[in-house]
């Protein structure tokens, strides 16, 4: 019998992609540019590899399935490759971390042949995509239609035994929905990274501060990534604690840069996001190497930070979501927003139990700040928040995150100052200003 799927691209994730879809039962074929990869992967797994396309998609029965799971450089390359060999309603998937405008472009080329293509947004890591992805499908209903069991069957779970994976939407809004995914996780986790260097400040060892996230990780912040920074901080190798031996200096890969632009693009403002992105930047220039350390723990400090943690992720998601929300209606992708915030519960980085409300919440609103049960909590809480963020300041925390967060709310319940700017340009440029007691566009003289 003809095998029933193909992967192309056996690097981690398509390595781990590539088991799940055997676990599940699947037939699979495999093809990698390094034919050492396809080899060792069939010496362990009970998969049929091949050393060249063509007897690749001869195994596949019609109408082919292919996932890419390669880097998005090496697309193009590859589409051109198959197209040679492709037919009507053959599938293309690509499960990169590609750029979504380019999954624009190559859904128009392959339609050129009547193939199918869905780009594919997937999260959870190595370990997710053994275990069960986020999926996050776009592009042609059709296909999506046809391989929709598949992906249900990969997927990661939910509690109700709920798949997470739903077609996004048209052309590339699932790569969108990824890109922006992925900017909400580098804010989580530089938000994190703030909280950990406000606790070292305040003289907490490295076993108390994992005990403080764990402690986090039982209540609303229960996340993935407050149970990693646990295990990370507690970790110890020959004795020592492994978080203290590395460079303090992140990288990226691009997602989180294409977000910032995105932004820009569609005039959403995420400047807690951007601000996330601005950091790993800022942290390969030269900077310091100390935090310094005062000693006066306290409850009020922990639970403080816990105010922090939460109203500022609650910040984070009402910034990226809204960013979704522009994105869908210049685009017409209709995004369900609350069946994006279903799909990230599980089986991605940044799955928390605080998704499942803004699942509620997206059903009703389409901003997160509208739902009063939200706005009760960040109110009771607003004070702490502010004296945390102090506290941050006063012990010289680098907090861009933090601070973003709260200059965020803050612009949402204040006045901007924007009527001074718009007199200003009025001022130099004359290019005018509205005026909030008469309709039109006004402009002074403003030497006279």
């Amino acid at each position: 019998m003809k095998n029933q799927i193909g992967i192309i691209g056996l690097g981690v994730m398509g390595n781990a992609l590539a088991r799940n879809i055997l676990n599940q039962g699947y037939s699979l074929s495999v093809y990698n540019k390094t034919f050492s990869k396809t080899n060792s992967f069939v010496e362990n797994y009970s998969a049929e590899g091949y050393a060249d396309l063509k007897s690749f998609l001869d195994s596949l029965k019609k109408p082919r399935i292919i996932i890419l799971m390669i880097s998005d450089f090496a697309v193009d390359q590859m589409i051109d490759e198959l197209l040679f060999y492709l037919e009507e309603e053959d599938i293309l998937i690509d499960g990169g971390n590609s750029f979504y405008k380019d999954t624009f472009k190559r859904i128009e080329k392959v339609h050129k042949n009547k193939v199918l293509y869905l780009g594919m947004g997937v999260s959870g890591g190595e370990k997710g995509a053994l275990e069960g992805p986020s999926l996050m499908p776009s592009g042609d209903k059709k296909a999506y239609d046809y391989v929709e069991n598949i992906l249900k069957d990969i997927a990661a779970k939910r509690s109700d035994s709920i798949a997470c994976v739903q077609y996004i939407g048209p052309e590339g809004s699932g790569h969108f929905v990824k890109m922006v995914h992925n900017a909400i996780e580098y804010a989580i986790m530089q938000l994190i990274a703030e909280s950990y260097s406000l606790l070292k400040s305040f003289g907490y060892d490295l076993d108390e501060i994992a005990d403080i996230f764990d402690h986090y990780n039982q209540g609303r912040l229960q996340s993935y990534l407050m149970e990693i920074t646990s295990k990370i901080v507690n970790y110890q190798k020959k004795d020592e604690y492994l978080i203290e031996k590395i460079k303090d200096e992140a990288k990226q890969k691009g997602t989180g840069k294409w977000c910032a632009i995105s932004s820009f693009e569609y005039e959403a403002a995420i400047p807690t996001l951007i601000e996330a992105v601005q950091a790993r930047t800022f942290s390969q220039q030269p900077h310091g190497k100390d935090i310094h350390v005062r000693h006066n723990k306290s409850n009020e400090l922990v639970d403080g930070i816990e105010k922090l943690l939460y109203l500022s992720i609650i910040m984070i998601y009402e910034q990226g979501f809204g960013l979704m929300n522009k994105a869908s209606e210049t685009h017409h992708w209709e995004l369900n927003l609350s069946a994006i915030a279903s799909i990230w519960q599980e089986g991605c980085i940044i799955k928390s139990s605080f998704l499942k409300q803004l699942e509620e919440v997206f059903k009703k609103h389409k901003s997160i700040l509208e739902d009063e049960n939200l706005q009760n909590e960040i109110n009771q809480a607003l004070n702490s928040w502010m004296n945390t963020i102090i506290k941050m300041m006063s012990s010289e925390i680098y907090a861009p995150v933090s601070c973003s967060a709260w200059t965020y709310y803050m612009g949402k319940k204040t006045a901007l100052g924007m009527n001074l700017i718009m007199a200003q340009r009025d001022y130099f440029g004359a290019h005018g200003y509205e005026r909030i007691d008469q309709q039109g566009q006004f402009h002074s003289n403003w030497n006279q």
